[in-house]
């Protein structure tokens, strides 16, 4: 399988403590990788580095594709409907429309396709930018604890979600302070960031 992303070496530092140390990683095409770690274990930041928003105070990184990165910050454009929210990241395609209606769908956004950004809930405007990140038609897709701001209906979804989005050919990385759930494809890596330190259980 390709290559994707490769850390050698990765340390990260900050003026207090080191977050991070000998973060040696490879995701490869067609990967699925659940990261946990507690809050404020660094994940976000590893996150952040493995994606190239953040350089690290040594190591090297290799990444042989475009990186994109949904963090739990992630706008949306507050006055355009869910679909055209969605709809500004798709590619031009003939099947556009209906691979629009399918994300919504299976994010059960369906129904409320033609309402503001602004007017929706809270786990509404979550499963919003998730799904606009899934509309990506990139190698690899990062999230960074997207399970947080969801219901526990929702984080299902939102898995299986993603588990379509591989079945396809994408790779995922989600990283989450909760142990890696059953709904996750067979098969799926699981890393453990604890004390500074990256394990592959």
């Amino acid at each position: 399988m390709k290559l994707l992303i490769k850390a050698e070496n990765l340390w990260l530092e900050n003026s207090r403590a080191v977050v991070f140390k000998n973060v040696h990683a490879e995701i490869k095409q067609r990967d699925f990788v659940w990261l946990e770690g507690a809050g404020g274990s660094g994940k976000s930041l590893l996150m952040r580095t493995l994606a190239g928003r953040l350089k690290p105070s040594k190591g090297r990184l290799l990444s042989y594709t475009a990186v994109p990165l949904c963090t739990p910050q992630a706008a949306l454009l507050e006055n355009e409907s869910v679909k055209n929210n969605i709809k500004a990241l798709l590619r031009e395609k003939e099947d556009t429309t209906f691979a629009m209606a399918e994300l919504m769908k299976s994010m059960r956004l369906f129904d409320l396709r033609n309402i503001p950004a602004k007017t929706l809930s809270g786990n509404q405007r979550q499963m919003l930018k998730l799904a606009t990140f899934l509309a990506l038609e990139d190698e690899i897709l990062l999230f960074d604890d997207p399970l947080a701001a969801l219901d526990n209906e929702n984080r299902i979804r939102f898995i299986q979600a993603a588990e379509k989005k591989h079945a396809m050919g994408t790779a995922m990385l989600i990283s989450s302070t909760l142990p890696c759930p059953a709904a996750c494809p067979a098969g799926t890596r699981h890393l453990l960031l604890k004390d500074g330190k990256l394990s592959e259980e």
